[in-house]
C-alpha cells in the first residue's frame, strides 16, 4: 500500500495556499523585472529643422521643380567634413563642445520626397542641447552656402564678361560676311519660298508625287486582278454586272430543273420524251454562254487596268523630265542659299548667346546673396517635449501583461513539477513507495510478500528477509505497467500509435523512434535495425509486425514517426479514456520501462539488456541493480512481451 504524508509547507500556510504563494512571489519578481526593463531605458529625443535647398520663390512665381540630384548633393554637403568642422567650432564657442565624430553619430539628414526640402535631425538625451545643435547646424549651412554662391558668382561674372567681348567681335564679322554674300548672289529674302524657281520645283515635286501614287495604285490593281484570275475568281466590269447576273440566274434555274428531272425520271425516259430530251443541250449551251461572257468580262477588266497603268507611267515619265530640267535650273540657287542660310544661322546663334550672357550678367548684378541667401529655413528646431523612443505608454501595458503571463506560467510550471515529483500510488517491482514527513524525496520500502514458489523469476521479488527491511533510497523511475494495463491502453489508441507502442515493447527507446525510416525494417527477415548510438538489430515478434503495418505505410509515403510529445499526449489521452486504476505517468517512457522490467524479472543482466534495449543510463542501472534476480542467461530469456504474443 501507499502512504502519503502532507508536507510541512501545506501545514505552514493553510489559508494562503501553495499556488497563491507561488503566484504572489512570481508576480512580484516578474513585475519588478518588467518595470525595470521599461523604465530602465533612457529616453531618446529628436530635434528637427526643415530647410529649402533652393532660392525662396516670390509670391507670384511658380514653385521650383523638385531636383533629386541637387537635394542629394546638399545632403552630402550637410554631412561633409567641412560643414561639421565649422559646426564643432561654433558649438565650442557657444559652450556646447562636441567633436566631429560625435556629431556624425547624432546628426542625420532626410530628404522629403518630391520636394527640395531637407529635414535636419539630431537625436540624444538632452532636448535643449539637441535644439541648439540643430539651429547652429542650420546657421553654419547658411553661411557656407552664401560663401559658395558668392565665390561662384564672382567667377561666373568674370567668365561671362570675357566671353561677351569675344562674341561681339565675332558677331560684327559674321554680319558683314552675310551681307556681302547676299549682294553677290542676288538673295533678297531669308526664305527659300521667295524664289520662283524653287516654287516651280515644289509644284513639280507635288505633281510627280501624285502621279507616282496613281502609278502605284494602278500597278497594285493590275496585280490584284491577276491574283484573282489565278485563284479562279470572276472579274466583271460594272456595266456588265447586270447582264451576267441575269444570265447566271438562268443557268442556276436550268440546273435546278435538270436536277428535279433526273430525280423523277430515268435517262432512257428523258431520251424518249421529245419535250425533255433537248433540255440538257439547252442547259449546256446556256452555261457556255455564261463562260464566254465571264471570259470577255475578265479580259475587259484587265485591259482597263493595263491602260490605266500605262497612262500613269507616261505621266510620271513626262513629269520626271520636267523635274530634271527644273532641278538643274535651281541647283546653283540652292547651293548659294544653303551657304547663305548657314551664315545666317551662325549669326543668329552668336546673337542669342550674347543676349543670354547679358541676361545672366544682369541677374547676377541684381541679386543680393548676403541678404537673400540661396536657401530658406522653413522651420527652426525647438526642444522636443516627448521622446521618440522608448514609448513608455505602449511598453508598460505590454510589460505588465507579459509579467502576468510569466507569473501564471511559473505558477503552472511549479505546480506541474510538483505533481510530477509526487510518486504515483502504484507498486513498483513488489515494493511500496512512501513520501517522508518532510515532503522531500521518495523512499522505497520492501513489502512482506512471500517468495515465488517456482523460483523461475516470472514475478520477481526482492531477495530480502520477510521482515520489513531498512528504507532504500531509489531514484524516481517511470511508471510500471503490467500486461493487463497495457492491453487496456492499446485498446483505446489508434493504429498508428499502436505501432509505436509495439516498437517500445520490443526494446526501441522513445528517443530512437524518430531515427527510424523504412529502410530499417526487414519484413522478410523479421528484424529491425535500430540506428543511432545504440545501433543494434532486433528480432520482432509476429504480434509486433501485425501492429506495425500503419506505421510502415506512413514511412513508405514519407511520413515519419510521431514526435515524443505527440506520442505522450496520445498515450495520456488513451489512459484517461481507459479503465486503468491509476492514469498518471502513462507515456512512451513508461511502456519502454515496463519492457525493461519484464526482462529484468527474468534474470537478464546488464549485458543482455543492453543488447536488446541499448545503452542504459547510470542512474537507471543503479535502480535496476536492486531488483534484478539471478535467472536465465541469453537463450533462456523470453524477449517477446506478453502483449505481443499471438
Amino acid at each position: 500500500m501507499i502512504r502519503w504524508f502532507p508536507s510541512r509547507s501545506t501545514r505552514t500556510h493553510p489559508l494562503l495556499g501553495r499556488r497563491a504563494l507561488v503566484f504572489a512571489l512570481a508576480s512580484a519578481l516578474c513585475l519588478t523585472l518588467a518595470l525595470g526593463i521599461v523604465y530602465g531605458r533612457e529616453p531618446v529625443y529628436r530635434a528637427t529643422a526643415s530647410v529649402l535647398t533652393v532660392k525662396p520663390k516670390a509670391v507670384d512665381a511658380p514653385s521650383a521643380t523638385a531636383d533629386p540630384e541637387h537635394v542629394m548633393i546638399q545632403r552630402r554637403l550637410l554631412l561633409g567634413e567641412s560643414l561639421l568642422g565649422r559646426l564643432a567650432i561654433d558649438l565650442a564657442e557657444a559652450g556646447l563642445a562636441v567633436d566631429v565624430a560625435a556629431l556624425r553619430t547624432r546628426l542625420a539628414v532626410e530628404p522629403i520626397p518630391e520636394t527640395n526640402l531637407l529635414e535636419l535631425r539630431a537625436e540624444g538625451g538632452d532636448p535643449e542641447r539637441l535644439a541648439a545643435i540643430v539651429n547652429h547646424w542650420v546657421r553654419a549651412y547658411e553661411r557656407l552656402r552664401a560663401e559658395q554662391v558668392s565665390a561662384s558668382a564672382g567667377r561666373t561674372t568674370t567668365e561671362l564678361e570675357e566671353e561677351q567681348a569675344r562674341l561681339e567681335r565675332r558677331i560684327e564679322s559674321a554680319r558683314a560676311e552675310l551681307e556681302t554674300f547676299a549682294a553677290e548672289h542676288d538673295i533678297v529674302g531669308i526664305e527659300r519660298a521667295e524664289s520662283r524657281a524653287l516654287a516651280e520645283l515644289e509644284d513639280l515635286n507635288d505633281a510627280l508625287g501624285k502621279a507616282r501614287n496613281r502609278e502605284v495604285e494602278a500597278l497594285a490593281r493590275l496585280r490584284a486582278l491577276d491574283e484573282a484570275v489565278a485563284r479562279g475568281e470572276r472579274l466583271i466590269p460594272r456595266e456588265q454586272q447586270n447582264d451576267i447576273a441575269r444570265l447566271q440566274r438562268y443557268v442556276e434555274r436550268g440546273r435546278e430543273r435538270l436536277d428535279q428531272l433526273y430525280a423523277r425520271y430515268t435517262q432512257a425516259y428523258i431520251d424518249r420524251d421529245p419535250a425533255l430530251r433537248d433540255l440538257p443541250g439547252e442547259q449546256a449551251a446556256l452555261e457556255q454562254s455564261l463562260e464566254r461572257a465571264l471570259l470577255v468580262a475578265r479580259i475587259t477588266v484587265r485591259d482597263e487596268a493595263r491602260q490605266e497603268l500605262d497612262a500613269a507611267r507616261e505621266t510620271v515619265a513626262l513629269l520626271e523630265d520636267d523635274l530634271d530640267r527644273q532641278q538643274r535650273a535651281v541647283q546653283t540657287f540652292s547651293r548659294h542659299f544653303a551657304t547663305f542660310e548657314g551664315l545666317r544661322e551662325g549669326l543668329d546663334g552668336l546673337e542669342t548667346r550674347f543676349a543670354e550672357n547679358a541676361q545672366r550678367l544682369a541677374e547676377i548684378a541684381l541679386r543680393d546673396f548676403e541678404q537673400y541667401p540661396p536657401i530658406q529655413v522653413v522651420e527652426w528646431a525647438y526642444a522636443p517635449s516627448a521622446p521618440i523612443r522608448p514609448d513608455y505608454a505602449r511598453d508598460l501595458p505590454i510589460a505588465l501583461a507579459a509579467a502576468l503571463l510569466a507569473a501564471l506560467f511559473l505558477t503552472w510550471l511549479t505546480d506541474y513539477l510538483g505533481e510530477r515529483s509526487t510518486a504515483p500510488r502504484v507498486s513498483y517491482l513488489g515494493v511500496r513507495i512512501e513520501r517522508g514527513e518532510d515532503g522531500d524525496g521518495v523512499r522505497l520500502v520492501e513489502s512482506a510478500a512471500p517468495a515465488p514458489e517456482d523460483g523461475a523469476g516470472q514475478s520477481a521479488t526482492l531477495e530480502a528477509p520477510r521482515a520489513r527491511a531498512a528504507v532504500i533510497d531509489l531514484p524516481r523511475l517511470p511508471r510500471l505497467l503490467d500486461p493487463a494495463e497495457i492491453e487496456l491502453l492499446l485498446r483505446d489508441v489508434d493504429t498508428e500509435v499502436r505501432g509505436h507502442c509495439a516498437l517500445l515493447l520490443s526494446g526501441v527507446t522513445p528517443a530512437e523512434l524518430m531515427l527510424l525510416d523504412r529502410d530499417c525494417f526487414d519484413p522478410v527477415a523479421g528484424t529491425l535495425s535500430v540506428p543511432g548510438a545504440g545501433r543494434r538489430e532486433l528480432a520482432l515478434a509476429p504480434g509486433a509486425w501485425g501492429r506495425l503495418e500503419p506505421l510502415l505505410d506512413g514511412l513508405r509515403r514519407g511520413i515519419g514517426p510521431l514526435a515524443a510529445e505527440r506520442l505522450d499526449r496520445a498515450l495520456g489521452k488513451a489512459a484517461g479514456a481507459s479503465m486503468l486504476p491509476e492514469r498518471r505517468g502513462v507515456d512512451a517512457q513508461a511502456l519502454w520501462h515496463s519492457y525493461l522490467v519484464y526482462l529484468a524479472h527474468q534474470g537478464a543482466d546488464f549485458e543482455w539488456l543492453q543488447r536488446r534495449v541499448g545503452p542504459l543510463a547510470p542512474e537507471l542501472r543503479s535502480a535496476l541493480r536492486k531488483f534484478m534476480v539471478a535467472g536465465e542467461r541469453g537463450e533462456g530469456i523470453d524477449w517477446v512481451h506478453p502483449v505481443l504474443r499471438d
